[in-house]
């Protein structure tokens, strides 16, 4: 049987602030970056038409959660009983965590950093063997790392 959510109740969770165990997982794989434009905009007519009911997109996307932030998030909606299918919850948190989704490169995991940076596990790995670091510069110092792609979504990267 699908778990439905409503991601309408996405801004609640959020107010609530609160986090239930996980009853519908999402694959320990982090999810992949949009492969074009299209798949980033499908994300978000998904988001909008899951959360519209209640609560206005641009409160969503004004938030900055990490991938296991925004899971926590859709398992709170899961728990109240909205509807959507795995494979649309699934988009949604892909969506949310490419656009708006932060890491803390001291102390997330690989999976987080992969999600939010949209970089390939030995990078990732590679990021973590480097801790600890001060500022976006001191990326620079992982071999193989982007730094101005990084530098793009300083923002979303905490230390």
């Amino acid at each position: 049987m699908t778990r439905q959510i409503s991601a309408a109740c996405v801004v609640v969770a959020i107010a609530w602030g609160g986090a239930v165990a996980s009853a519908w997982t999402v694959p320990a794989q982090a999810p992949q970056a949009p492969a074009a434009k299209s798949t980033e905009a499908e994300g978000r007519a998904i988001l909008g038409k899951l959360c519209v009911d209640c609560h206005a997109v641009d409160a969503v996307m004004r938030q900055r959660r990490t991938l296991t932030g925004w899971e926590e998030i859709i398992d709170t909606m899961v728990a109240q009983g909205a509807g959507g299918t795995d494979d649309e919850l699934q988009k949604v948190i892909q969506y949310l965590v490419v656009t708006v989704g932060k890491v803390n490169v001291n102390k997330d995991n690989a999976r987080n950093l992969q999600a939010v940076l949209e970089i390939p596990a030995p990078l990732a790995d590679a990021v973590i063997k480097g801790r600890p670091y001060a500022a976006i510069a001191d990326l620079a110092k992982v071999p193989g790392l982007d730094i101005k792609a990084i530098t793009e979504k300083s923002e979303r990267v905490v230390f």
